[in-house]
């Protein structure tokens, strides 16, 4: 009985170690929630809504709204 007690407990520490461990191969650790390859697909996600915003944009609208003073 012990023994299936110590092997159980070692099997749920390899299991909650397995996400820091696969996150080790690859160049990104992956992030909580999703798997390896999903966790690629949403950083490529959220590269691509990062560059929506432009900074020269953002500058060309804030003179454009403060331009005059407003009521």
């Amino acid at each position: 009985m012990r023994r299936v007690v110590i092997l159980f407990v070692l099997l749920v520490l390899s299991g909650a170690a397995l996400p820091w461990w696969y996150s080790g191969l690859s160049d990104e650790p992956v992030l909580a929630g999703f798997s390896a390859d999903s966790s690629r697909a949403e950083r490529q996600w959220e590269e691509k809504f990062k560059a929506i915003p432009s900074p020269q944009l953002m500058r060309d609208y804030m003179q454009r709204l403060t331009a005059r003073p407003q009521r």
